[in-house]
């Protein structure tokens, strides 16, 4: 029950903060008269969600993904967001917030995929599985298989 009560409650600060920038995007055009100004707003509205979400002792990242503050030009990521205040940015402001977004991601993934191979090298005096190894990738070979080709 308590999940329940922490999606539900996290799923509509999301939609509130997404709705709240979609108004502003659409009605209030004073506050967003350049491009750079669009896309401080989109990552303003995305952090309040994210604070607010955890202000309340709710999930920060369901808000978050919820208010859907991830754009990318083909296909746009989140929910309010990106779905209603996509169309009410002006064509610079959305080609801005794709590449603002694809750069900010590309760099934290990075930033992941070194922190983690760095922190391997923390486990050398740790005993280390071969078979679970093995099976783990087996499974991984397996599912990508499925998923990819299962699905054609």
């Amino acid at each position: 029950m308590q999940f329940v009560i922490l999606f539900l409650g996290s799923l509509g600060i999301g939609l509130v903060f997404g709705l709240l920038g979609s108004y502003v995007f659409k009605k209030m055009r004073f506050l967003t008269v350049s491009a750079i100004k669009e896309v401080l707003l989109t990552f303003c509205f995305g952090y309040l969600a994210y604070g607010v979400g955890e202000i309340a002792h709710m999930s920060g990242i369901i808000c978050l993904l919820t208010t859907g503050m991830g754009f990318h030009s083909i296909n746009r990521i989140g929910v309010v967001f990106a779905h209603y205040g996509w169309f009410n940015l002006s064509p610079q402001g959305k080609h801005l917030s794709s590449a603002s977004f694809q750069v900010i991601g590309f760099g934290l993934e990075a930033f992941v995929f070194c922190y983690l191979g760095l922190s391997f090298f923390s486990f050398v005096d740790k005993k280390w599985s071969w078979q679970f190894i093995l099976l783990e990738g087996a499974v991984c070979i397996i599912g990508r298989f499925v998923g990819t080709v299962g699905l054609i």
